[in-house]
């Protein structure tokens, strides 16, 4: 599909951000870990250990990278590259054509769930909540070093509730009782 069907009601001076006020990039190394579904057992429902390493890994860097930095408020940008190591099993040929990224990790896990592992452990630490995540621009590239490079920014700008007009808001049962 061409952008224009996609994004017809975007203007490109939207897709085009402010420059952040916010900003912090940090790098995890390691072997990258995407996030794994919750287990459900008799007990309960619980994270498997893996992850939580992960993301206490993840969170522990961000935190030194934030310093005496609060956790964002605005809407942010998040930038991630997952750098994925080469299989053994690969050739010469295959290995050096993947390290000049001519292929790609076509590979479980998704890219999705390297995001969401990240996204989540940032939680608290770079934003008050993921929630606040309004753009996103990811890639899963293989490397001889494997770890992912993380780079969140504020989006300056307006929030949905300040964009808002005010308006008259009147009781369901009482519509003369008007408030401001």
């Amino acid at each position: 599909m061409s952008r224009n069907l996609i994004d017809s009601h975007i203007d490109d001076d939207m897709l085009t951000p402010a420059p952040a006020t916010y900003r912090v990039s940090f790098t995890v190394e390691g072997v990258p870990v995407g996030k794994a579904r919750a287990r459900v057992t008799r007990n309960g429902t619980y994270t498997p250990k893996k992850t939580r390493r992960y993301e206490h890994d993840v969170r522990t860097v961000a935190m030194q990278a934030m310093g005496a930095l609060r956790p964002c408020r605005d809407a942010v940008h998040v930038s991630l590259v997952v750098f994925l190591p080469v299989p053994e099993r690969f050739s010469k040929a295959k290995r050096a054509a993947a390290l000049a990224g001519l292929v790609y990790p076509v590979v479980r896990p998704d890219l999705d769930n390297f995001e969401k592992a990240v996204t989540d452990a940032l939680n608290g630490v770079v934003y008050h909540d993921d929630s606040q995540i309004c753009d996103v621009v990811k890639s899963k590239r293989y490397s001889d070093r494997p770890r992912v490079v993380i780079e969140c920014a504020s989006i300056n700008g307006f929030s949905t509730y300040e964009l808002q007009p005010a308006r008259r808001i009147r009781h369901a049962t009482h519509p003369e009782k008007a408030h401001g």
